[in-house]
């Protein structure tokens, strides 16, 4: 089966658009930061923490979570 492309823009929201819910996003995030190295530890002190709605929220969290020391990004 083809998969599909879709754009994805920065201001999609995941509950409207993508019809996902909190658990959903959480394991799309999870999933994400382990595959780019990125720590899942102490989200709370993240300033966008409570604030993940869209894509481009998403993208910033991730952005100001800090790295895993010594990882390797997994390539798809």
């Amino acid at each position: 089966m083809k998969s599909r492309r879709f754009p994805v823009e920065a201001d999609d929201c995941f509950d409207e658009i993508y019809k996902m819910d909190s658990d959903e996003l959480n394991d799309i995030y999870l999933d994400i930061a382990q595959k780019l190295g990125i720590s899942t530890e102490n989200p709370e002190a993240n300033p966008y923490w409570n604030k993940v709605t869209t894509v481009k929220n998403l993208v910033l969290f991730l952005h100001n979570q800090p790295k895993v020391k010594d990882s390797q990004v997994v390539k798809a």
